[in-house]
């Protein structure tokens, strides 16, 4: 949101080339947050600084993102190419999956209502395809999905921290 009001849509269009180090895990490691707070919590700790020493905290990460503006409609795109689909495109490392797989993700995930509010826990199994990939997720032990846009995706995508096994879908060879 620009400070007039005005909404835009943005894509990814690059980094500076750092290396990504994690805010989160610097603020555990200073003592500052409890081991195993959620992105959430990170957030809400942050917000709670006033700004020079939130500018200071969030600067611990040397990576910059670039973003583009794009169409006002329809989802966000993934690094593959296509709209991304809620609760069905995921992010890996293309280095231990390539993009454009498709496969059956088992694990746990959040429940939250429409206002974001968390409900519970439950555990799911659904296809899934390898749309986007991000500077996080590294190695064969990472996959983000994408929950959506609102409240209720963000809440549930900033507690998705459970294990999983991901099994990919591949035609036999002749």
């Amino acid at each position: 949101m620009l400070p007039d009001g005005t909404k835009v849509r943005l894509s990814f269009n690059g980094a500076n080339g750092h290396p990504f180090r994690s805010v989160g895990k610097t603020l555990i490691d200073c003592g500052l947050i409890p081991a195993g707070t959620d992105s959430m919590g990170i957030l809400s700790y942050l917000k709670s600084q006033a700004l020079a020493r939130e500018t200071e905290l969030v600067g611990v990460n040397p990576r910059y993102v670039f973003f583009k503006q794009v169409a006002s409609s329809g989802g966000p795109w993934g690094a593959s190419g296509v709209e991304l689909v809620a609760g069905r495109s995921v992010a890996s490392d293309p280095k231990q999956v390539r993009l454009g797989l498709a496969g059956i993700l088992v694990s746990r995930k959040p429940v939250a209502s429409e206002d974001g509010t968390l409900q519970g826990y439950e555990d799911f199994t659904r296809f899934v395809f390898t749309h986007d990939v991000g500077s996080a997720i590294r190695g064969p032990v990472r996959l983000d999905v994408f929950w959506g846009r609102g409240a209720r995706a963000e809440a549930e995508a900033h507690r998705m921290m459970f294990p999983g096994k991901l099994t990919v879908i591949v035609l036999k060879s002749q």
